[in-house]
């Protein structure tokens, strides 16, 4: 077991078996304030000072261009490979994020960031697993985790996480942007079988959102006029041997 020192606490208000009750009616839901605030102000803090990588996929395959890919690309090919993006995502899936894979830096010990490597560890932590588990009945045993920041224009499309062999039980957004509002878009939105939005989560600062896999989903595009970023740690909570 990690000296407690090496792990985040819970918000010690938090009840699980209240809890348990609300994901059983939808298998979503979203937990306010699941750290203590200056818990949460301290992973802000690191996000924000984070080397991000933009992702994006073509054909099927995944890209991670990082910033010095960027500067050599230049601003020019920079933005034809964006717009080219959007384009893609009205007959398909697509994605326009930036991201910092957490969980494969930790893996490969380049994770140099001491708060990143300690939230990870505290979602991978016994006593966090037997509190989702009691929330969610899910009997997960790991939590694997990226950063994630959605600035204008970028986006999530349609998908369900379904992904054979990866035993996701349930995804999670640990959201970390302060005062968003509905109107900025970047809302999680739940879909049901004829397409139609059915639940819709906006970014609430300090908020664990839920929901059991597979269920089709996505991120709807932030609002070209929003000038702060959608910053959140994600992931799916899984059951089986430790794999990335």
């Amino acid at each position: 077991m990690q000296p407690a020192n090496n792990i985040y606490d819970l918000n010690s208000d938090l009840q699980p078996m209240d809890l348990r009750l609300k994901f059983a009616q939808a298998q979503r839901m979203q937990i306010p304030n699941f750290f203590p605030e200056q818990t949460a102000k301290e992973v802000e803090a690191e996000l924000k000072a984070l080397d991000w990588r933009l992702v994006l996929n073509e054909a099927g395959k995944h890209f991670d261009i990082h910033v010095s890919q960027i500067e050599a690309l230049g601003a020019q090919k920079t933005a034809l490979i964006i717009d080219s993006a959007k384009a893609r995502a009205a007959n398909g899936f697509q994605y326009l994020y930036e991201n910092y894979p957490i969980a494969d830096m930790q893996a490969s010990g380049n994770l140099k960031s001491a708060c990143l490597s300690k939230l990870y560890r505290t979602m991978n932590e016994q006593t966090i697993l037997d509190f989702l588990n009691q929330v969610t009945d899910a009997g997960v045993s790991f939590c694997d985790m990226q950063a994630t920041c959605y600035r204008a224009g970028h986006f999530l499309t349609r998908h369900d996480d379904g992904n054979i062999g990866k035993n996701r039980k349930f995804a999670y957004v640990y959201s970390l942007c302060p005062d968003w509002q509905a109107e900025w878009g970047g809302q999680l939105q739940f879909l049901n079988e004829e397409g139609n939005v059915e639940a819709s989560f906006i970014p609430q600062y300090n908020t664990l959102s839920i929901f059991s896999v597979p269920y089709p989903h996505h991120v709807s595009q932030v609002s070209e006029f929003v000038n702060v970023p959608r910053m959140s740690i994600t992931g799916w909570f899984r059951t089986g041997p430790k794999t990335l």
